[in-house]
């Protein structure tokens, strides 16, 4: 029971992590087409959105490591 919980942690973080992605892309796309003027706010924007994607990553990166050993013995 507690496995599949953290799985679904695991999976929430990955959808965050992609919406974090897209959201990015995005901005820059916003920034390169009506800027370069007035546009310190998006780029404060893009940094802040890639430090928490990193967070993430981090975290999914850990939770995989320690994960790893409860999953080894599975076959699918």
């Amino acid at each position: 029971m507690a496995l599949r919980e953290d799985m679904g942690g695991a999976m929430e973080i990955f959808n965050h992590m992609c919406f974090l992605k897209k959201e990015i892309a995005y901005l820059e796309r916003f920034a390169e087409v009506n800027g370069p003027h007035d546009m310190g706010h998006i780029h404060t924007t893009i940094g802040v959105l890639r430090t928490r994607y990193l967070e993430c990553k981090k975290f999914s990166d850990d939770f995989m490591k320690a994960s790893r050993p409860l999953l080894d013995g599975i076959t699918l």
